[in-house]
């Protein structure tokens, strides 16, 4: 079963601040548990859960934390938060 997906402004914001390649991983990552929302194990009491994607370019890694909650009634899933962080490899 594939939820639908609903992006918040704040989520909205955190997407458009990173690179556009680094948008397309992020939203592959998200269609995932959108279709596969059964792989979200944990979540708080809230219902959220922060999913890491974690990618590799020019010597950059990028740490990227989703915030999501599942709405299993409805069968959507919420994108809360985007957030952000980066470290340059052998540094």
């Amino acid at each position: 079963m594939s939820f639908s997906l609903a992006f918040t402004a704040d989520a909205r914001a955190g997407l458009e601040r990173l690179d556009l390649l680094l948008q397309e991983d992020v939203l592959d990552a998200i269609d995932e548990i959108a279709r596969r929302p059964t792989m979200i194990k944990r979540q708080s009491a809230g219902g959220t859960v922060v999913h890491d994607i974690v990618c590799e370019r020019n010597e950059i890694r990028h740490y990227v934390f989703v915030t999501v909650r599942l709405g299993v009634q409805m069968e959507r899933l919420d994108v809360l938060e985007i957030g952000h962080h980066s470290r340059t490899l052998g540094a």
